[in-house]
């Protein structure tokens, strides 16, 4: 859009958002049970930090916080080893997200703090860094950042980009100042699926492509894959079922299917694993309430033989609790979350289950459906009929984590894919 349109949501936005600085700013200082602060680093979401050489050759990465960052990992570890070159600056919003990079990318990616979308800090943050391209993943678009990328000449390629159709729509109430405010600052959209380079043509996003879910090429850590085994082990041999990412009521949803199910499975373990740290002490709480015997994570043990339920209360070792599992259920999905990433369960060969809100991940769930290796329900009573049955049965569960597995692994190369088309779109960085 251009004219007097244009200029009115530019105008908006540019003051809604300096606005808005200070109190996100602040919020974001206020401590949080169970989660890392910013500490002194907090002055990175306002574009301080390290000035890089302007004549190095460098990438900005946005990847938002944990799920984004290790769907991530695969693709920046390629374009580490295929263009050494360059120097990888990743950039999350949430201290979590930044556990997990420093974690992930150690020798391979410097990271900071993404910058909060306010002109002054924005253009701190491009001053200190000097980007010759911005990647993000998937749909983290901020109007500022874009329209400061395009005054600079610093292309913006979205990877790994998706939209639903609930998304698709909202956009679209707003066409105006997407027009004005995003579409015109993308130089390209790697999109996940056909349908999703649909949704996003739709909304004037023209230059487009598609490469697939680079989240296909997920690689599990070995060593927290083994150390699932031993779980299982120490618990004795127990048929185990996870709960990854459960978002607050959900909690206790699941808690109430386990009722159920411990009913057709007496010596069923449950594995409870919040989405958010401030969520692990009330999850903890809520298993103790409901008569389980419960043990943490936190508390530096290991679930046994006497274990009815166990918290998850840790960051990244939601390997070691999928791998050590006979079945799984991804969360954020009994509540409109959308869910969550079937294919870290998928690709251990472990079978998954969803309640009725998957629609974050609607293309992934129904090649998993139509290879018998993922299963929706549709409420706790249907989801505590269905995770009995696995556990129940041994070879089942085997069967259909198999099948999972070989799905998952149909789905690789998205990686490759989309790295061609980075290249294709800014030959800078193969040069």
């Amino acid at each position: 859009m251009t004219g007097c349109g244009g200029l009115f949501w530019r105008a908006l936005a540019s003051g809604l958002e300096n606005l808005a600085v200070l109190p996100a700013f602040l919020m974001l200082q206020l401590p949080k049970r169970n989660k890392p602060s910013y500490g002194k680093r907090r002055f990175e979401l306002l574009g301080r930090g390290e000035f890089i050489p302007a004549d190095q050759k460098t990438v900005w990465i946005h990847t938002v916080s944990v799920g984004e960052t290790l769907g991530a990992a695969s693709f920046i570890k390629l374009l580490a080893s295929k263009c050494p070159d360059l120097h990888l600056v990743v950039t999350t919003t949430t201290t979590t997200g930044a556990a997990a990079a420093e974690k992930s990318f150690k020798g391979i990616a410097g990271h900071r703090f993404a910058p909060l979308d306010a002109g002054f800090a924005v253009e701190a943050f491009l001053r200190r860094v000097h980007p010759s391209a911005i990647l993000i993943m998937e749909t983290e678009l901020w109007p500022t950042a874009l329209a400061a990328a395009r005054r600079h000449g610093i292309p913006v390629i979205v990877i790994n980009a998706r939209l639903s159709e609930r998304s698709r729509g909202r956009f679209a109430r707003f066409q105006g100042a997407f027009d004005a405010l995003i579409a015109p600052n993308i130089t390209l959209m790697a999109a996940q699926t056909e349908e999703d380079e649909a949704r996003l043509k739709s909304l004037g996003i023209l230059k487009t492509c598609v490469t697939g879910s680079i989240k296909y090429d997920i690689t599990p850590d070995r060593e927290l894959a083994a150390k699932g085994l031993e779980v299982r082990k120490a618990s004795g041999e127990r048929p185990i079922l996870t709960a990854a990412s459960t978002h607050g009521e959900e909690s206790l949803l699941v808690l109430r299917a386990f009722h159920e199910i411990k009913k057709k499975v007496p010596d069923a373990l449950l594995i409870l694993v919040p989405r958010h740290p401030e969520e692990f002490e009330k999850a903890f709480s809520e298993a103790k309430s409901e008569g389980f015997r419960t043990k943490r994570r936190s508390s530096d043990v290991m679930p046994s033989s006497d274990t009815d339920v166990f918290i998850g209360d840790s960051m990244g070792e939601m390997t070691v609790w999928f791998a050590a599992s006979r079945a799984a259920f991804m969360a954020g999905s009994l509540i409109p979350i959308g869910g969550h990433n079937p294919l870290e369960p998928a690709v251990l060969g472990v079978p998954v289950i969803t309640g009725p809100n998957y629609f974050n991940f609607d293309d992934i769930f129904r090649r998993l459906f139509a290879a018998g290796g993922a299963f929706a329900v549709a409420d706790v009573s249907a989801l505590a009929e269905k995770a009995a049955g696995l556990l129940q049965s041994p070879d089942l569960a085997s069967d259909a984590g198999q099948k999972a597995k070989e799905c998952a692994s149909k789905g690789t190369g998205a990686c490759e894919r989309t790295l061609e088309a980075v290249l294709r779109a800014c030959p800078v960085l193969a040069g």
